[in-house]
């Protein structure tokens, strides 16, 4: 009669006690998160970025195509002849600088999500795939990554801007089908350590279908690695969208970017660092905001890197 009456309350107590191991790991990596300063102080500028960026079009003191020929080149801290006060001056079009960086981060921090998106919708099925079936599988996946791995970025970019043409989605396509190898490498080397431990011998012993075993005990193995290759992969899509457009092979010029700042600001060095100085400086601090947050973000995630 005792054991009758546990029985019915034994898939409770587990689904208790696995909501309790939940929560610790929770608590856990809350508090492991907060003593990172990398990752908070990362993750704080990054949110001060984004909210400046969206908030845009309420915060810029000037619209972003707002071209005036009597305050051209003005410096930082200056006032033109009809009164308005630009904090960061303007460049060789009278355009207010800091405005346009508030714009220009808007297309900035969406390239850089939305290539590590397609990138990681493309690189993760292809690292599961081909670390858990291997065989001819295997083959021919890592083949397709060595290929991609030896046709140098730039010839990339240039091949597909001359067939496709400039543009925002275009930048996008060029650098999320040539990042999606990192995942694959990554996905792929995790998988081949796991898929020959006890628990997925005992999954596989329960008569799990591949598909399910895939989705259910290996993809969220591997999920640490991807979150920090994925946050790093922000900033490196952001400096590549800059380069592009440094280079004329990125966004139409009549979008700001920072990278467009920067190229802006190319000519006027000597007369108008600030045109080219401060986008640059903007850049920087929110790539490095990103690798600080992937860092840390590592940190705490990585069993072997306790703090």
């Amino acid at each position: 009669m005792t054991t009758t009456s546990l029985q019915p309350g034994a898939p409770l107590a587990a689904e208790q006690s696995a909501a309790r191991q939940d929560q610790r790991r929770q608590a856990t990596f809350v508090q492991r998160f907060r003593r990172s300063r990398r990752a908070v102080s990362g993750l704080l500028f990054l949110l001060l970025i984004t909210a400046i960026t969206l908030l845009a079009p309420v915060i810029a003191p000037y619209p972003e195509r707002d071209q005036n020929l009597d305050r051209v080149q003005l410096p930082p801290f200056s006032t033109s002849s009809e009164g308005t006060y630009h904090l960061l001056g303007t460049d060789a079009l009278g355009r207010d600088l800091l405005s346009r960086i508030m714009y220009g981060g808007r297309v900035s921090l969406l390239v850089g999500i939305t290539v590590v998106a397609v990138a990681g919708l493309i690189g993760v099925p292809l690292g599961l795939i081909s670390g858990f079936f291997g065989n001819w599988i295997d083959t021919v996946i890592m083949r397709l990554v060595d290929i991609q791995l030896a046709v140098p970025f730039i010839l990339l970019a240039i091949a597909i801007m001359a067939v496709l043409g400039t543009g925002l989605w275009n930048v996008i396509l060029v650098l999320g089908c040539s990042g999606w190898v990192g995942y694959a490498r990554i996905v792929r080397g995790t998988v081949l350590s796991l898929r020959e431990q006890a628990f997925i011998e005992a999954a596989r012993c329960t008569g799990l279908s591949n598909w399910r075993l895939v989705m259910r005990h290996l993809l969220p193995n591997v999920w640490t690695p991807i979150i920090i290759l994925a946050t790093q992969g922000v900033g490196g899509a952001i400096l590549a969208e800059s380069s592009l457009t440094f280079l004329g092979l990125g966004i139409s010029p009549l979008i700001p970017t920072w990278g467009s700042m920067i190229a802006d600001g190319r000519n006027y060095l000597t007369t108008a660092w600030w045109i080219s100085a401060f986008p640059g400086l903007v850049l920087t601090s929110t790539v490095l905001s990103i690798y600080f947050l992937g860092d840390g973000l590592r940190d705490v995630l990585d069993p072997r890197l306790r703090l």
